[in-house]
């Protein structure tokens, strides 16, 4: 079809048919994206008039509900975890709501041990054709810093503590890289690597469905369970938009509207009380 002929119905019947194939609402949603920037060359260069993509609304994909493991088997997995080098970036994940590649691109420059604060500047990711690759965060928000409690700042003190004694005892061998969750030799831990080990950790602990994305998930459910403000929430987790967060955890919103509408009831009661 020439595509000055295009028109906004053609658009829809071809991505209702990807989505009749078996395509992702998501696959689908990058289908139209990628085909809405070469119209937009187009008509740069004079070929059209009007990008007909602009005239059709993707797909939106579907969000499952979140179901993140509770804190009893978060702690199962992470007491398992005492007997394999992985334990510390696993607590760190779970008490901070870093992803997985921003926790092992995590370097010890960005720490700050001393005022609690851990700053995400970088991820690390596996990229096909090129290995393990260094990169910036996921979005502009994803570059962030994160507060750390005091348990977590202790963790990260003896992990420190045993790395530079593992430093002296490899001497020459050690490629120190400066990360905070480096492998045996100092160099990056491929996040696949971390995946697997957390699989079998989990099935240790008889928690078959949970991955380690998971941790990210019970860290900002349990977050909004407890009063956090979702902007907050939002800001901590590094997600794009403050709609990523609410969308995400809406099943955590209702119960924060109710304990919401409590504490509203009984501020006014005991001002009513005090009138009187």
């Amino acid at each position: 079809m020439q595509i000055a002929r295009l028109a906004p119905a053609d658009i829809q019947s071809m991505e209702a048919s990807l989505l009749e194939s078996g395509k992702s609402p998501r696959s689908v949603q990058h289908v139209h994206a990628v085909l809405r920037e070469a119209l937009k060359h187009a008509m740069r260069w004079g070929f059209i008039f009007r990008n007909a993509a602009e005239g059709v609304d993707p797909p939106r994909p579907h969000r499952p509900e979140v179901q993140p493991p509770s804190a009893d088997a978060v702690w199962d997995i992470l007491g398992i975890a005492e007997e394999t080098p992985y334990r510390a970036a696993l607590v760190f994940m779970a008490f901070t709501g870093c992803r997985r590649g921003e926790a092992l691109g995590l370097r010890w420059n960005d720490v700050d041990l001393e005022k609690g604060i851990a700053s995400i500047v970088q991820s690390l990711q596996r990229l096909k054709g090129k290995g393990l690759v260094f990169q910036a965060p996921k979005s502009a928000k994803s570059r962030r810093a994160i507060a750390l409690d005091a348990d977590t700042v202790n963790l990260l003190r003896e992990h420190r503590g045993r790395q530079m004694l593992y430093q002296v005892e490899l001497d020459k061998v050690y490629q120190d890289q400066g990360l905070v969750f480096s492998g045996p030799m100092g160099r990056p831990v491929d996040p696949s690597v971390l995946t697997r080990a957390f699989s079998k950790l989990v099935k240790k602990a008889g928690l078959t469905k949970t991955r380690l994305h998971d941790l990210r998930y019970f860290h900002a459910t349990l977050m909004l369970q407890q009063g956090t403000n979702p902007k907050i929430a939002q800001e901590r987790l590094g997600h794009s938009s403050f709609a990523i967060t609410m969308d995400t955890y809406s099943h955590v919103v209702p119960g924060l509207q109710e304990q919401a509408a409590k504490d509203f009831a009984s501020a006014m009661g005991k001002a009513k009380r005090l009138q009187n």
